[in-house]
């Protein structure tokens, strides 16, 4: 879907209101909301808007893989308002819940993007998201298990700059097998200020996540940052990997059995270790070496 797109209003995509009233916010001479609803992991996502130049300003490809639907029913509804009481800005809702003000619109997609996702993470019955970044390296996956501000979208950029494959720096997407996917979105990275921005790369374009194939083999990098830190990896057991993968695990809490099951199916395909990291881009070579170290390793054994 292209962006700016007049097919994101009308029949179909444009009247999604479900009848929900958000406290000073108009629509438009009265009309229904414009918006369209994207389908993503089985997870039905209503975008809303009561200005189209809004509509015309979301990311076309705010969620990674995802295919518009002309359902009206909807798993979550997001609304994004210019017209509101409480601040000159725009603000950000979720089911009719505010989650986000800001001044600008640049800084509450991002907000959007980050909420549509996580959305899918936690409604999503097939597959399991952990946080971690992932990138593809010969016949195996690195994953790398950690929440925002851990650096993991750092350590994936230098990873790919390396010849590592782009899978994901959010999510790790495990299914029923203990197979990895792709969840390949635009990286994110923290500007000085902390500010979020969207990376684009040809080499981790959220196109190519289509085409990308699930891995079975998997190493689990944990990487904790620390200055003049030095690259002294050791090896996690499987108890251990799967104890750091829970707790990096969205739905963890609310769906402890089948996290534990699939991600049991995952632990007991992968190799894990731990260690700290000072220099982003000696890490990220030192990781791979030690990644095709196991590998021939794991061969002659």
């Amino acid at each position: 879907m292209k962006a700016g797109n007049s097919s994101r209003s009308g029949r179909g995509s444009g009247d999604l209101s479900n009848g929900c009233a958000i406290p000073g916010v108009d629509s438009p001479n009265g009309c229904s909301h414009s918006g369209f609803t994207l389908l993503s992991y089985g997870v039905r996502i209503a975008i809303e808007t009561n200005e189209l130049k809004i509509l015309e300003r979301i990311p076309e490809d705010l969620l990674p893989g995802a295919q518009r639907t002309s359902s009206h029913k909807a798993d979550v509804r997001f609304f994004v308002s210019r017209n509101d009481k409480h601040t000159r800005g725009f603000a950000l809702y979720e089911d009719c819940q505010p989650i986000a003000r800001a001044g600008s619109l640049a800084p509450l997609l991002v907000a959007l993007e980050a909420a549509a996702q996580h959305a899918v993470a936690r409604l999503c019955r097939k597959h399991v998201f952990i946080h971690a970044g992932v990138v593809r390296w010969g016949g195996r996956a690195i994953l790398l298990p950690g929440r925002s501000l851990s650096g993991k979208s750092t350590l994936v950029l230098a990873l790919v700059r390396l010849g590592a494959t782009y899978y994901s720096d959010e999510f790790a997407v495990v299914d029923t097998k203990g197979r990895i996917h792709p969840f390949s979105r635009h990286p994110h990275v923290r500007t000085a200020s902390g500010q979020k921005l969207r990376r684009t790369l040809r080499a981790a374009s959220p196109d190519a996540g289509n085409k990308l194939p699930a891995v079975a083999e998997c190493t689990v990098a944990v990487c904790k940052y620390k200055a003049r830190g030095r690259w002294k990896p050791r090896s996690m057991t499987k108890g251990q990997t799967l104890l750091e993968l829970m707790g990096n695990t969205v739905v963890a809490r609310t769906r402890p059995e089948d996290s534990l099951k699939i991600l049991g199916k995952l632990v007991k395909k992968s190799t894990a270790f731990k260690t700290v990291r000072g220099d982003i881009g000696e890490s990220a070579r030192a990781l791979l070496i030690h990644v095709k170290q196991q590998d021939a390793w794991n061969e002659r054994n």
